[in-house]
C-alpha cells in the first residue's frame, strides 16, 4: 500500500507498506516486507521540450523477516532485505500525444543506494546456517529503469518497467555457521546484476485512489536467482 501527501508544489512524501506472498516447491509463505519512505523534490514540470524532472531521497527500513529463517523452506520466508538503506534517485519523464485520446509517457529512473551494515544470525537472507552469527556489509546498488505508460481509457493505464540492477559484493565477518550437510556455510553475496520486466495494469478510481496489478520476472542475471512474482499495489494520495 502506498500513502502519499504533498507539502508544497515542489515537495511531497510517499510511504510504501509491503507484504509478500511466496510459493515454491509446494511451500508458501506470507509476510510483511520492508517499509520505505521517500521525499520527492519537483525540479521541472512537463512542458514543451522540458521533461518532468524529480529527485527522490529515501530510506528503506528492514521490517521484513531476514534472520532465523526455516532451513526447510530454502529462504522462502526471507521477505526482507535485512538492512537500512538510503537512496537517491533522479527521474525524468515526458508525455507524448501521438495517438489521439491515448497519451503515452516514457520515464527514465537512475538510482544509487547506500546500505548499512547489518547483524545476521542462523539461517538468513544472505545464507547462514546453524550457529551463524556476524556482520554483513551489503554492497552499494545502482539501478537504471525505463518505464513505458499507455493510457488505455480515462481510468485504465498500461505500464511496463524494464529494470537493470547492479550490486557490489557483500562481505561477511564473524562465525559463518554450518549448513544442513554439516559444511561451513556462506553469508557473503558476490557481485551481481540482472535485468527484469514488470508489466502491470493501473486502475484509477478517482484522482486520489488507485490500484495496480501485474507481474515481475527476471530475463537475464548474473549471480541472481531467476524469479516470477505477482504484484498488487493499493495507493492513496491526500
Amino acid at each position: 500500500m502506498v500513502v502519499a501527501t504533498g507539502f508544497t508544489d515542489w515537495l511531497d512524501l510517499e510511504i510504501t507498506f509491503q507484504s509478500i506472498y511466496n510459493r515454491q516447491n509446494g511451500n508458501s509463505i506470507y509476510g510483511i516486507a520492508d517499509l520505505s519512505a521517500q521525499f520527492g523534490f519537483q525540479i521541472f514540470l512537463d512542458k514543451d521540450y522540458i521533461p518532468n524532472t524529480r529527485i527522490l531521497l529515501g530510506q528503506i527500513f528492514p521490517t521484513g523477516k531476514y534472520n532465523n529463517l526455516d532451513s526447510e523452506l530454502d529462504g522462502l520466508d526471507g521477505v526482507g532485505r535485512g538492512y537500512h538503506e538510503t537512496f537517491v534517485s533522479f527521474i525524468m519523464g515526458k508525455k507524448f500525444y501521438w495517438i489521439e485520446g491515448h497519451p503515452m509517457k516514457f520515464t527514465i529512473n537512475l538510482l544509487y543506494s547506500f546500505p548499512q551494515k547489518t547483524r545476521v544470525k542462523e539461517f538468513n537472507v544472505f545464507g547462514g546456517g546453524v550457529g551463524a552469527k556476524g556482520t554483513v556489509k551489503p554492497g552499494n546498488t545502482f539501478l537504471a529503469g525505463i518505464v513505458y505508460e499507455y493510457l488505455v481509457s480515462d481510468v485504465i493505464n498500461f505500464l511496463c518497467d524494464v529494470i537493470y540492477i547492479y550490486q557490489k559484493k557483500s562481505p561477511f565477518s564473524g562465525n559463518p555457521g554450518v549448513d544442513e550437510n554439516g559444511e561451513i556455510s556462506t553469508n557473503t553475496e558476490p557481485q551481481n546484476q540482472g535485468i527484469s520486466i514488470t508489466p502491470n495494469i493501473e486502475i484509477n478510481f478517482n484522482p486520489n485512489f488507485y490500484i495496480t496489478a501485474g507481474t515481475w520476472f527476471s530475463v537475464a542475471s548474473q549471480n541472481q536467482d531467476e524469479f516470477v512474482s505477482a504484484i498488487f499495489t493499493l495507493g492513496y494520495t491526500f
